[in-house]
């Protein structure tokens, strides 16, 4: 990838009012970060920029060009369609960033959803279970079915009426389960690290918001 490095004027910083203004490059099969001015001279690592006591405000410029609608629309429709592409992208990289943890366990974000969901409510119905992790219960029965295989999860038809059956972790389900949620934890704890709880809070409460009128519509 590609920084765009904006230079931050300080009245201490040797840059003056002239700034050192680098674009900073990752090359292919190279071992080092090469750096070129605004007088294209050239360094080999970004540390000696830094030692040299420059002062930079780093902004990922490939993110920032990306994060918007090219759409030529009224201000009110470019206003909705950058907050859906912000929140789109946004929802996408936090959850890569706290589910990647999943591919050592050879498990789907369904599969993970099922597990977690049991371990925390106990037995379920499969409709229940299709709506706590926002899946059809046609597409649930194949999650099932493949954690069945796995042997973490069972059917069991309940005693007081043989009509419904419940899904409930074996001892194996349990156990990976509770493997796995410390980190899980902390992935998630770490992916809104950037936001303060009050922010985070915030986004809590515009995201409900958000939810519950599409359910109104």
């Amino acid at each position: 990838y590609s920084t765009m490095v904006t230079p931050k004027v300080y009245r201490d910083s040797p840059a003056g009012d002239y700034p050192f203004c680098p674009v900073l490059t990752k090359r292919k099969n190279a071992d080092e970060t090469t750096e070129t001015d605004s007088h294209g001279l050239r360094t080999n690592r970004v540390d000696k920029v830094c030692s040299l006591h420059y002062y930079f405000n780093i902004k990922l410029f490939n993110i920032e060009r990306t994060m918007g609608t090219h759409y030529q629309g009224t201000p009110a429709e470019q206003s909705a369609l950058n907050s859906y592409i912000k929140l789109s992208r946004a929802a996408e990289a936090v959850g890569q960033r706290i589910n990647d943890h999943l591919k050592a366990a050879h498990l789907t974000i369904s599969q993970f959803g099922v597990l977690e969901a049991l371990y925390h409510l106990g037995p379920l119905q499969p409709g229940q279970l299709a709506e706590k992790i926002l899946k059809s219960s046609g597409n649930l029965t194949l999650v099932i079915d493949n954690l069945v295989k796995r042997g973490l999860v069972q059917r069991q038809r309940r005693a007081d009426d043989r009509r419904c059956i419940d899904i409930q972790l074996t001892p194996a389900g349990r156990d990976l389960i509770a493997d796995l949620m410390p980190g899980h934890v902390a992935g998630v704890v770490a992916a809104f690290a950037p936001l303060t709880p009050e922010e985070q809070a915030q986004l809590g409460d515009l995201c409900r918001r958000l939810g519950l009128a599409q359910q109104e519509t």
